[in-house]
């Protein structure tokens, strides 16, 4: 009677029981995968400002490289200009300094 009992009840309440065992199953999923994005957020943004780090450093070097490249390029046209007596012609403008070009 007992166990006739316990089947009428477990019948009556089936879907009571089957939702609250669904549910607790997907809380703990959820659960579990929300510290699985959360580690893998974290590691994307460290990947990702690494990445951005090292191409503003490339910017950064390529930007003084030309710099430099361009200075050195004044230089000796200025050198050029006071052996031979010339002047720097940029643009129709002559010039006998570099400060001049560079201000």
């Amino acid at each position: 009677m007992i166990s006739k009992m316990g089947g009428r009840l477990i019948h009556y309440y089936a879907d009571d029981l089957t939702d609250l065992l669904l549910e607790d199953v997907l809380m703990d999923t959820v659960m579990e995968l929300q510290v699985i994005e959360q580690k893998e957020r974290e590691s994307n943004t460290i990947h990702e400002s690494k990445q951005l780090a090292e191409n503003l450093l490339k910017h950064v070097i390529d930007f003084q490289s030309e710099e430099h490249l361009v200075q050195q390029r004044w230089v000796k046209e200025k050198a050029n200009a006071k052996k031979t007596g010339n002047k720097i012609d940029i643009a129709g403008e002559n010039y006998y300094e570099i400060e001049d070009v560079l201000n």
